[in-house]
């Protein structure tokens, strides 16, 4: 790229300005600017670092060109890393898929990184490069490097994976070559069903599992402590041992997170590590930048050419990663990591039970099919509140529930209801010198029912055309007493179809009647011109209506009524099913 003309007698903007620069010392006076973590078992110091430089930069930089640089967006999983760190909200070890072309390299202080360069060579594969090139899952070869990261990560948190976890490993990888099929089969060598020598996928009789006997778990689960569990090779493979994996640096158990300032005259990086320093900052420079998983910062610098010349990275404040279960709500820290997030509201759905679980039901539904595995291994609910993404999966959830945000700046606290934070296209109510400290899930009540949808061009690893989370209250005669049909996709924000929320109140749900009039309704609310940004009027608008009626029915095959026309059962939603293992014929 040909450099651009600059006057000489012109100087660069600061990057914090000179009203704020004093307030702003005086603040991070004491914050450290040494780099430190660990790669591939080594540890590495680094003094100065350029805040603008990202994991991937860095890796290519010093020679560990094994890592791609795909899309550059965290859609392709070719810069796939594993980032190992102790995970404040689980309280355990947890090794990280990560798209390397999003992460700040400031962002690794205190965690292992570890590259296909530093799991094997080609002298001594590791078990999962072998697999995947003796079954030819590499034609190409530039995805192969990420595919097997990914498996890695899988194999480090569980190294006796199901099959449908071996499968879901993946949905962050894309492969234009092999169709995946070869990709698979290597890769479910290591799931659980394959690992008993007596599978019948193994040329065995049958386990206990395939003969229907493992209901309680499988056999070897009954071995004593002392009897090691001896997994089944293929021929012709070296065996993969967990054991003589690359460990966890014992000194990383022991590092002390210091908060750190790095920068020069375009941009200032600032990584408080508790809420306190993270206030202080914000109140001084309101503006800076709140980086989570930088899944979206990154984006917009690279395609949208955004300048942000003051950002805080807040993935290391153990606050904002908890959570608590309360008698009517769940309350998750902001910066709790969607993969945590899933986990938590399974928990939060066998916790309330079923009626009151609804809510977390739906929120587990949409994080299912959002993004890749390495994009929910960093992004965080609190980023997608406050990008107000018009198509985020999880808003509409957030709108329809009547949960409530809690903002904290450092002389107050405040509680904003989620139908009154988004204002207007990445528009929000946050104060500038506010954060979002936490999000207040309320449970679902007896007589409500809510469900969560999405369309979009692909299944997997795609965003949304359109989503919605929809949620009506009746009483025991089908009337209904509240409605909150939330759309993203019809409109700059997140959006109630407020006209037929309307006319659903005082209706008779079972009366067919209501179906058409809320139809009527909803063409009135989404009234979508030819030219909308975005595009496919018809078809967007189509969508909507075709969630209504989905949660219409069933709603009605909940109840029990003679002579009611309904669906009895409602068609599943059509999902990827598992695929499997090919038998050549």
């Amino acid at each position: 790229m040909a450099p651009i003309a600059v006057s000489p007698n012109s100087s660069p903007e600061p990057a914090v300005p000179l009203a704020s620069r004093n307030s702003l010392s005086s603040v991070t006076t004491s914050y450290d600017d040494t780099l430190r973590f660990y790669l591939n078992g080594t540890r590495v110091v680094l003094d100065n670092m350029d805040p603008e430089i990202t994991l991937l930069e860095y890796l290519r930089g010093i020679g560990l060109t094994g890592t791609k640089l795909g899309c550059a967006e965290g859609g392709c999983g070719a810069c796939t890393v594993v980032v190992s760190q102790y995970n404040p909200t689980t309280k355990k070890i947890y090794h990280a898929s990560v798209n390397a072309c999003l992460a700040p390299l400031v962002s690794v202080d205190g965690k292992h990184v570890i590259t296909i360069e530093g799991i094997g060579n080609t002298k001594r594969p590791h078990a999962t490069q072998e697999r995947i090139a003796k079954g030819n899952g590499s034609q190409c070869g530039f995805c192969t490097p990420g595919i097997v990261m990914s498996l890695y990560a899988l194999l480090r948190n569980d190294s006796n994976p199901s099959e449908h976890d071996v499968e879901e490993a993946f949905d962050g990888n894309l492969c234009r070559c092999t169709g995946y099929r070869p990709i698979l089969d290597a890769a479910q060598t290591f799931s659980s069903g394959a690992a008993c020598g007596k599978s019948k996928t193994n040329g065995g009789g049958g386990c206990c599992m395939d003969n229907g006997g493992g209901s309680g778990g499988c056999c070897k689960t009954e071995l004593k402590d002392d009897q090691p569990i001896k997994r089944f090779t293929p021929p012709g493979f070296i065996e993969y041992n967990p054991d003589t994996e690359l460990i966890f640096p014992p000194p990383l158990m022991r590092h002390e997170f210091k908060p750190l300032a790095f920068g020069n005259k375009k941009k200032k990086w600032y990584r408080p590590v508790t809420m306190e320093q993270l206030l202080e900052i914000k109140s001084v420079y309101p503006s800076a930048k709140i980086i989570g998983g930088s899944t979206e910062t990154q984006i917009e610098i690279k395609f949208k050419a955004m300048q942000y010349t003051a950002s805080v990275f807040v993935g290391d404040i153990p606050e904002l990663r908890q959570f608590s279960f309360k008698d009517d709500h769940l309350e998750i820290g902001g910066n709790v990591i969607l993969t945590d997030l899933e986990s938590i509201v399974q928990r939060a759905e066998k916790h309330y039970g079923p009626e009151k679980g609804q809510v977390f039901k739906a929120i587990h539904k949409q994080l299912k099919y959002f993004a890749g595995r390495q994009i929910r291994n960093v992004g965080t609910p609190a980023g997608n509140l406050a990008t107000a993404s018009p198509i985020s999966d999880l808003n509409p959830v957030f709108v329809a529930s009547n949960a409530i945000l809690v903002a904290r700046s450092l002389d107050k606290e405040t509680e904003i209801p989620m139908s009154e934070f988004f204002k207007g296209y990445r528009l929000t109510a946050l104060a500038p010198d506010a954060i979002i400290a936490s999000i207040r899930i309320p449970v679902t009540q007896k007589g409500e029912y809510l469900r969560a949808y999405k369309q979009s061009k692909r299944k997997d690893d795609d965003i949304a055309i359109v989503n919605a989370a929809l949620r009506v209250s009746i009483d025991d005669s089908h009337i209904v007493t509240s409605a909150s049909l939330v759309y993203g996709g019809m409109a700059p924000t997140t959006i109630a179809a407020r006209k037929a929320g309307a006319y659903l109140l005082g209706k008779k749900i079972s009366d067919p009647a209501t179906l058409e009039g809320t139809m009527n309704a909803l063409e009135e609310d989404f009234n979508l011109s030819f030219s909308v940004p975005g595009g496919m009027a018809t078809y967007r608008k189509s969508l909507a209506f075709g969630f209504f009626y989905r949660f219409y029915h069933e709603i009605l095959s909940s109840f029990e009524i003679k002579d009611l026309e309904k669906t009895e059962k409602p068609l599943l939603p059509i999902n990827r099913m598992f695929s499997g293992k090919q038998v050549p014929t």
